[in-house]
């Protein structure tokens, strides 16, 4: 059975989901990139969710953390751990996946091993992908994987079992929009903001100032959303302090604050993000294909009008 970690609401970022979806579906390899904090692991579990629902891999989707491993062999033992396979090589544990080529594995912080061990790595990869599974990478690094890599790769396989070009596809994350950050600032926030709390002080000294007629227009202007930045984490952490203060004593703070001390704060308040490592996890049987054999633990809830659940 494949568990993943369950994350917190997941509001906005639609078009970001519709083409990590896209590409799962189209693509060899799909790797998501993005700063800390932006959201990355909660993107890629409701991509997960979305895909297991509908049964897009019929022998499971998997996840592997790779946080911290630099050596391409640690990344191969890791990943055979995870799904109970032998790994001592890169070709045994490869020809053990071909028996369930319908299945995603999603490798999650891989940054280290991207930075470290570059090539060995994309060998790595290059040797899953003969194996016929669909990967999905998450990193923070700045350093992007490109089809040329994976083209040496083949090349310095003398054993290669795929004749045609990897297909690769890469979305970075940018900060939130303000309507996507308001909209998950009112979702994470446990008690009702009202749109006269919101009013700024710039509009409330203006003659004949009134309160926006709802609080997604009066928070989406309003300056504490751009104080944090479109930055997932940072309105986690604002909707926390929310539960016991109000929106201008937390603007106040905020503006008493550097940029890099808001970012400590931030960091020494929030919790870890969410770890997509299974909790237990083997493959499905080649000839029980249903979806009794996988499960995940209930999706993160879209926003209205995300049209992916309907």
């Amino acid at each position: 059975s494949e568990q993943l970690a369950h994350g917190a609401a997941f509001v906005g970022r639609h078009l970001e989901l519709h083409e990590l979806l896209h590409s799962c579906l189209t693509n060899q390899i799909t790797c998501v990139y993005g700063a800390k904090g932006y959201g990355k692991s909660a993107l890629i579990l409701e991509a997960a969710a979305y895909l297991r629902q509908r049964g897009a891999f019929p022998h499971g989707i998997f996840c592997c953390s790779l946080e911290g491993l630099r050596r391409t062999d640690r990344v191969r033992a890791r990943l055979g751990a995870t799904l109970h396979f032998p790994a001592r090589s890169n070709d045994e544990l490869s020809t053990h996946l071909a028996q369930y080529n319908c299945c995603l594995l999603i490798l999650d912080r891989c940054e280290a091993a991207i930075n470290a061990s570059r090539p060995q790595f994309v060998f790595f990869l290059h040797s899953l992908l003969s194996a016929g599974v669909r990967l999905l990478l998450c990193s923070n690094s700045s350093s992007l994987l490109a089809a040329d890599d994976f083209a040496a790769a083949h090349d310095a396989d003398d054993d290669a079992r795929m004749t045609t070009p990897v297909s690769i596809y890469s979305i970075t994350l940018a900060p939130m929009s303000e309507r996507d950050a308001a909209l998950l600032l009112i979702e994470l926030t446990e008690r009702e903001l009202d749109a006269a709390e919101l009013l700024d002080e710039a509009a409330e000294r203006a003659a004949g100032s009134s309160a926006p007629a709802d609080v997604l227009t009066a928070l989406r202007r309003h300056e504490l959303i751009a104080r944090l930045g479109g930055v997932p984490t940072n309105i986690q952490w604002a909707a926390c302090r929310l539960r016991d203060t109000t929106v201008g004593a937390l603007l106040a703070e905020l503006r008493s604050l550097k940029p890099s001390q808001q970012a400590r704060l931030v960091k020494a308040d929030s919790p870890a993000a969410p770890d997509l490592a299974p909790l237990s996890s083997s493959l499905a049987s080649p000839r029980q294909t249903g979806g009794s054999r996988r499960r995940l633990p209930p999706e993160g809830r879209a926003s209205e009008g995300s049209g992916l659940l309907a």
